[in-house]
């Protein structure tokens, strides 16, 4: 079932731990997504985003009202190369282990996002916190973010509206993103691959 009560969270964090929710949503497309915010807000229900769930500490006491968790709906990736062949756009599920998109990117020989080999975490969280490593950030690849804000309004937020700084987007209203759009750069597999493994032997160290 999409909404559950009582529902234990510690199986939604990577940490483990942690009470149950009152109400947990795991939608499965967005149009569910925005009716159930839509009705929280109407019902005056308090509403918890929880992205992939890495390092979150959640209290034993749990959560109250309602806590939105996106799940397989959301975990996909649709690529178009250019015509030229020269770049390609990849639309990805904010669910998104972000480590298997830089996977499929480096495989297919698309750069721009190899330096986030390793971290954990999802494409929405990444997005919104404008991750990085080694001189590079997320939002540099980022064409395009699609959400739902917290009334309920599915939103897709071009480049131009897009303001990303250090380690962090900042958005007008609290937006649950539910995928975003990537441009990278072709480039060459083997080069790709020795950047990656590069990147994890530092993140090792570290």
């Amino acid at each position: 079932s999409a909404l559950s009560a009582n529902a234990p969270l510690a199986r939604c964090t990577s940490f483990r731990i942690g009470g149950p929710a009152d109400l947990l949503l795991t939608p499965t497309s967005v149009a569910m997504l925005a009716a159930a915010l839509s009705t929280a807000r109407r019902i005056g229900l308090p509403v918890t985003i929880l992205g992939g769930g890495t390092n979150v500490l959640v209290s034993d006491r749990g959560v109250r009202g309602l806590v939105v968790r996106l799940g397989r709906a959301f975990d996909y990736r649709r690529w178009e190369p250019t015509d030229d062949g020269s770049c390609a756009v990849v639309e990805a599920g904010a669910a998104t282990r972000l480590s298997k998109l830089v996977a499929e990117a480096v495989q297919r020989g698309y750069g721009g996002i190899e330096f986030a080999a390793g971290i954990p975490g999802s494409v929405g969280g990444g997005a919104l916190m404008n991750t990085g490593a080694f001189g590079g950030e997320l939002g540099d690849a980022i064409d395009c973010i699609s959400g739902v804000t917290l009334a309920g309004e599915v939103v897709d937020l071009v480049r131009s509206r897009l303001d990303f700084s250090y380690r962090k987007l900042a958005l007008t209203d609290v937006l649950v993103i539910t995928s975003a759009r990537f441009r990278l750069a072709r480039s060459s597999t083997a080069k790709l691959r020795s950047t990656v493994q590069t990147v994890q032997a530092k993140r090792r160290t570290k």
